[in-house]
C-alpha cells in the first residue's frame, strides 16, 4: 500500500468510528428497541483490527476504548481494556488462521 492509500484508509477508518462514536452518545439512535440502544463501536473496531495486523487493531482498540470512556460515569477503564483485548486477539486470530485473499 503506497503512503496516499494508506491515509485514506486510515482517514476513513478514523472517520468511522468518530461517526459511529457521535450516533452511539448523540441521542440519535435510530436503531434502538426500547431503551437498549446497539453498540456500533465493537463491530466496526474487530472489523479494523481483522482487516490490518494486531498492531493497529491495538490502536483501534485504545481508541475506541478511550472514546467510550471519555462519556463513562466511571473512570475505571474498562471499556479500554475490554476493547485493546478484544481487537488485539481478533487481529492475532485473523493473521494466523485466516487466509488474506482481499
Amino acid at each position: 500500500m503506497n503512503k496516499k492509500r494508506r491515509f485514506l484508509a486510515v482517514a476513513v477508518n478514523v472517520l468511522l468510528l468518530i461517526t459511529f462514536f457521535a450516533l452511539r452518545y448523540s441521542g440519535l439512535s435510530f436503531l434502538s428497541i426500547g431503551q437498549a440502544v446497539p453498540l456500533r463501536l465493537l463491530p466496526l473496531a474487530v472489523s479494523i483490527s481483522i482487516f490490518y495486523s494486531e498492531n493497529i487493531g491495538l490502536l483501534t482498540g485504545l481508541l475506541t476504548g478511550a472514546f467510550m470512556d471519555s462519556v463513562s460515569t466511571e473512570s475505571s477503564c474498562f471499556n479500554t481494556l475490554f476493547m485493546v483485548i478484544a481487537c488485539m486477539v481478533c487481529g492475532l486470530l485473523s493473521s494466523t488462521f485466516l487466509n488474506k485473499n482481499l
